[in-house]
């Protein structure tokens, strides 16, 4: 059974109009089975079209947009981490199959050393009982606004991404791009350090689900240049 796992941030706040064709574009374009959706509008409300799904705003003056899971195919609770908004997790109901539990993490800027550093932190903390639980079938994504390119920049210490990315090592997760993209990869577009192809955005699994990952690839087209400034990252799995 292929299954196709998909993170993008779909930054509703600032391409609300376009909305309808990002959900084509999720569902009927490249025929996700699974998405891990960041700056993710409210899906009662933005008609999302995939049956299940899992959502939660993030607050704040944060204008109805959140972190959310979105599946073809059942989503059952999994254990819910105290920072509802930027994490969303979900346990994944395949008919005969181990079930998988799913995690979208969105990197939020802390307001004290404006690094997005120290929250990831935070999440993968809140995320132990996941992380560290019986359950080895994990997938993690989403917009982590962290990068290896932006440490000793943007507010970061001189490690601060390298140390984030190690702790993810140390939870048994690895990077499901990296054996078919060369890093960096540009996830976002932006204004700042033009120099840098900034890769924001990843899906990270434990080994059991690596093994199984038979494609990966970040998706950059005209198209979704228009619906969203980010560039969604797209896995395949045989399980």
């Amino acid at each position: 059974m292929n299954l196709k796992i998909v993170a993008w941030n779909m930054a509703w706040w600032s391409h609300k109009a376009r909305i309808n064709e990002a959900w084509n574009f999720l569902y009927d374009d490249i025929k996700a089975d699974v998405a891990l959706l960041t700056e993710m509008g409210d899906p009662l409300q933005s008609k999302c079209p995939f049956q299940h799904f899992k959502w939660q705003d993030i607050g704040l003056d944060r204008l109805y947009w959140g972190s959310g899971i979105v599946s073809r195919y059942q989503l059952g609770d999994c254990y819910v981490p105290p920072s509802v908004g930027a994490l969303m997790t979900a346990s994944l109901q395949l008919e005969k199959k181990t079930p998988i539990s799913l995690i979208c993490m969105y990197g939020r800027e802390d307001e004290a050393s404006k690094s997005y550093v120290p929250n990831l932190h935070r999440y993968l903390s809140d995320l132990t009982p996941i992380l560290k639980g019986k359950r080895r079938n994990i997938i993690i994504g989403g917009d982590w606004n962290a990068d290896l390119q932006l440490d000793g920049k943007n507010g970061n210490t001189a490690n601060a991404n390298k140390l984030f990315f190690e702790r993810l090592k140390d939870f048994g997760l690895h990077d499901c791009l990296a054996s078919s993209v060369e890093y960096p990869v540009q996830t976002h577009r932006h204004n700042s350090d033009l120099s840098l192809p900034w890769q924001l955005d990843y899906i990270y699994a434990t080994s059991p689900i690596v093994k199984t990952v038979t494609d990966a690839r970040v998706i950059d087209t005209p198209h979704i240049r228009e619906i969203s400034d980010h560039n969604p990252i797209e896995i395949v799995i045989d399980i």
